[in-house]
């Protein structure tokens, strides 16, 4: 039995990770423009974005990860992991300063 991945399953899966990508992507814009935009109105939106961020930086270290080939791969990988978890540190501040 082959336990790896066809061709298709492949695409698909890089297809998921690229329409993800691209939603993160699109809130973190529009939530950092209208935070920045309306502080007062739409100030909420800080920990949106950061917690978006942090997702964002997850995903792709674990896509890394599990891709990875060589050493020379898995330092930017634990790298955006620790970023990640930064982030998502920065956002649980950012929610408990903004409440």
């Amino acid at each position: 039995m082959d336990t790896r991945k066809s061709a298709a399953q492949r695409r698909a899966a890089l297809q998921l990770f690229g329409a993800v990508n691209a939603v993160l992507c699109l809130i973190i814009i529009a939530g950092t423009v209208l935070a920045v935009w309306n502080t007062e109105r739409f100030g909420f939106f800080f920990p949106v974005v950061f917690f978006c961020a942090s997702l964002l930086f997850l995903i792709s270290a674990v896509r890394m990860l599990r891709v990875v080939g060589s050493e020379k791969r898995t330092l930017p990988a634990v790298g955006r992991l620790v970023l990640g978890i930064l982030l998502l540190a920065l956002a649980v501040l950012a929610l408990i300063t903004v409440r």
